[in-house]
């Protein structure tokens, strides 16, 4: 069977990448590959209103459909519903506003609508355990005891997706693919030693561990370019499960950029510059606050770092 073009996302709204797949199984290869993703335990729905795909129903897909692959324990709504929650979040700095463009509006309709997009959360801030706080856990996988259990879960899933063996160059010959992959492994064994960083989220560790407070209240950083955010963006996902979900709207940028970084390291394996100072030079740029920043998706500039 000839293979079809699919779109292919995630709960994050990565991509859509594209991919051409002839059954369910490889565009679960393809999808996670493009989406740096476990295969294991995950499958794929539509994207237009959650309609998981078997082998059968992949047979009746359109091409260029767009599909959205979901981890084991995640949950995909209606498109319309993403996107509403999207409307939500981003005017989620903006709550101040809304409530005092409400309260003037005259007509009992528009008022009513605004007040729909004014969050009404009850938060539990100082809970930690999931008996203390069952619906902040809600859709989460059991094995998360407490949420900063779940957050350093959170933090280590980002770093693991910024650096992996799948990032080797295509054109370079055999042997120097092996040694970058030997190198490549040798950053990443730094990344498990270490963690995964994953205190950066956690709210329990020490003070010089940890991007926020003790309470869990996480400040953004500002643009790359800038040396703090002007409009002081914060969030505890610590509160409420709506701050924790509007936390995947987050983002650990790095200065200098990820793709360059990618560069450099195939640099260093062609000019056999691979000693210990240069993994933690590597590591330190990929995964350290060295070379990251916390910020809010408005701060998060898509652009080229010209540093």
């Amino acid at each position: 069977m000839a293979g079809k073009p699919f779109k292919v996302t995630d709960t994050s709204g990565a991509g859509p990448y594209g991919v051409v797949a002839s059954n369910l199984k490889e565009l679960l290869q393809q999808g996670c590959n493009k989406l740096k993703l476990s295969e294991d335990g995950c499958r794929v729905c539509l994207f237009e209103d959650g309609t998981e795909v078997d082998k059968s129903y992949f047979l009746t897909l359109d091409r260029n459909c767009k599909l959205v692959i979901l981890q084991k324990g995640q949950e995909w709504k209606e498109e319309k519903y993403i996107i509403l929650d999207r409307f939500v979040e981003t005017f989620y700095e903006h709550n101040d506003e809304l409530a005092t463009l409400a309260n003037d509006v005259s007509s009992p309709k528009k008022r009513k609508f605004l007040e729909n997009f004014i969050p009404q959360y009850e938060e539990n801030i100082s809970a930690e355990k999931r008996e203390d706080d069952p619906t902040w856990f809600k859709g989460l996988n059991e094995r998360f005891k407490t949420k900063s259990d779940y957050m350093k879960f959170n933090c280590g899933h980002r770093m693991r997706n910024y650096l992996s063996k799948g990032d080797i160059p295509k054109d370079f010959d055999q042997q120097v693919k092996a040694d970058c992959s030997e190198f490549i492994a040798k950053i990443l064994k730094m990344l498990k030693d270490n963690k995964y960083n994953e205190s950066y989220f956690d709210r329990t560790d020490a003070q010089n561990q940890r991007i926020c407070d003790s309470n869990g209240l996480f400040t953004c950083q500002g643009p790359f370019d800038k040396q703090t955010c002007g409009s002081k963006h914060s969030i505890n996902p610590y509160g409420c499960r709506e701050y924790r979900l509007t936390f995947r709207s987050w983002n650990l940028d790095h200065k200098k950029e990820r793709s360059v970084i990618i560069s450099d390291i195939a640099e260093a394996v062609k000019n056999k510059e691979t000693d210990d100072t240069k993994v933690l030079h590597f590591y330190e740029d990929l995964f350290t606050m060295k070379n990251l920043k916390f910020v809010y998706i408005v701060c998060h500039e898509i652009t080229r770092h010209n540093l």
